[in-house]
């Protein structure tokens, strides 16, 4: 492995190795206090970042499975209809892939909510008398909305279990997760059953919270670039911009 990276071991490492007794653990001391549950509580500014963090992944997971099952309810063939659905969560993955290491997490998640805001509402159109007669353009507005709501579930899969510290990101992404369970016991109701009282409720209800949601998560910090925090005190500390490696100079530039 030393040879594959480039980097030479010191001479004494197999001797450490042989006695680890005689190694000293060294750990820094504010690290060296495990933290406990209550401190995700402690710090009012992290509380919020937790309360937003726990709407988000609820949202999601509400928008993200309600749209699939009023997938039923669009114009046209059910099975092709539902094909569509599922394709327009490819795209959604790769570009994902590629935009989090160049623009973070926090705006692409903004972005993303609004996208899927613009096609739920933009398909709530239907039940008008204008509506009926554009079936196509409904299910075009309603897959945006569904590429969207993918794009932005795929980035707070990462972005949850980033702003957690190390002692309690397991506890951290259960809340998360918590969360999104919640929203498959709200879904029948939130979806089928407002469904049925009228068909454009569901979305333009899914369209307001992905709103709601995408403008708060503007107060979360950005994690990109920052190395993972061992302390509530480093999330703290973190800015709402990425933070990008200081280019250094070479010592050839820096004689002249």
């Amino acid at each position: 492995m030393a040879k594959f990276n480039g980097v030479t071991l010191p001479e004494d490492i197999w001797s450490a190795v042989a006695d680890p007794e005689d190694v000293p653990l060294i750990v820094p001391e504010e690290r060296a206090n495990k933290l406990s549950p209550l401190d995700l509580f402690r710090k009012p500014k992290f509380t919020a970042y937790i309360v937003i963090m726990f709407f988000l992944w609820l949202v999601n997971g509400m928008v993200f499975y309600g749209m699939n099952l009023l997938t039923s309810y669009l114009a046209g063939d059910l099975y092709l209809n539902n094909f569509l659905s599922m394709l327009a969560e490819l795209p959604a993955y790769i570009i994902c892939y590629f935009i989090m290491e160049r623009f973070g997490r926090r705006i692409p998640t903004v972005v993303f909510h609004l996208i899927a805001a613009v096609g739920l509402l933009g398909s709530a159109v239907e039940t008008t008398e204008w509506g009926k007669n554009q079936n196509v353009l409904i299910i075009i507005l309603f897959l945006i909305g569904k590429f969207g709501i993918t794009g932005s579930f795929a980035i707070i899969v990462l972005f949850g279990p980033e702003i957690y510290p190390t002692n309690l990101r397991g506890l951290g992404s259960g809340i998360c997760n918590g969360a999104s369970r919640l929203a498959g016991i709200i879904l029948p109701y939130s979806s089928l059953y407002l469904a049925k009282i009228n068909p454009w409720l569901p979305k333009v209800l899914y369209g307001l919270l992905s709103i709601i949601v995408g403008l708060f998560a503007l107060y979360l910090p950005e994690p990109l670039g920052q190395p993972l925090p061992e302390t509530v005190e480093d999330v703290l500390g973190w800015r709402r911009t990425i933070r990008r490696p200081r280019a250094r100079k070479s010592s050839i530039a820096s004689q002249h």
